[in-house]
């Protein structure tokens, strides 16, 4: 009797619709909270140091940013209606690379679709460290059109001639109407020099490292050790047959 009055004397429940009570989310069937997104444009100034921005300008521009190689070069400007993707390499994405690839085949930094007119190695974007200026070069048969404000007609530049990029200069890939529209940082601000800087010494060490690693006597080292290893397998095998016979 003591058990059942002991129950009795217990206050009920809140009388809480189900709707309103919040699970945490360890508990199974329960979702945990998601992180709040800002919907305010983002601040050039505070993002990370541009490169390079290429802006579509026709709709198959526009699909090469969709394709999922390509995302992470990806950036939405604006929001609701307005929303714009654009290209955009920054000093991070290039660290320790010599030029920017693009074209049809999936070797290249950033990929072009697979059509008529489209080279599997199309084009590059580097730098040039004598005057630290961004050029463009065509890599393929067909050669490259662009175009300047100051000239509107579309002229061809053949396969590997070089042209000092600038901005609001268009490019035209391919018989489809792949066509970008080039946007250069404004290089005479301090964020940008450094991260310039930054990159100039990252090549350089990579050049270096690569040159001791495809040097005579770091070849040779691998040379040794593989011979060593190859030793060391005969004798392993001849050992064996020998303690099976």
């Amino acid at each position: 009797m003591s058990v059942l009055r002991r129950h009795r004397n217990v206050s009920p429940l809140p009388k809480t619709p189900l709707k309103q009570i919040r699970c945490p989310p360890y508990i199974s069937g329960s979702k945990p909270s998601q992180p709040k997104t800002s919907k305010m444009p983002i601040n050039r100034e505070n993002a990370a140091p541009l490169f390079v921005e290429l802006i579509p300008l026709t709709s198959t521009a526009h699909s090469t940013t969709l394709i999922r190689a390509n995302c992470r070069h990806a950036w939405v400007d604006g929001h609701n209606a307005s929303r714009v993707r654009t290209v955009r390499f920054t000093f991070a994405a290039v660290l320790a690379r010599r030029c920017l690839s693009f074209g049809a085949s999936r070797s290249n930094n950033y990929r072009l679709p697979q059509v008529e007119g489209v080279a599997p190695h199309h084009f590059i974007i580097f730098l040039d460290t004598n005057d630290q200026t961004l050029r463009i070069r065509s890599t393929c048969a067909a050669g490259l059109f662009i175009s300047t404000d100051k000239q509107a007609d579309m002229h061809l530049v053949n396969q590997n001639d070089t042209v000092r990029l600038v901005s609001a200069m268009k490019i035209l890939v391919g018989d489809t109407g792949i066509d970008f529209k080039i946007v250069l940082p404004p290089s005479n601000t301090r964020h940008y020099e450094s991260s310039l800087t930054s990159y100039l010494e990252s090549i350089d060490e990579h050049m270096a490292n690569t040159a001791r690693a495809f040097s005579p006597e770091a070849c040779a080292v691998v040379s040794r050790k593989r011979q060593a290893s190859t030793h060391d397998v005969e004798h392993k095998a001849k050992k064996r047959l020998r303690s099976d016979d």
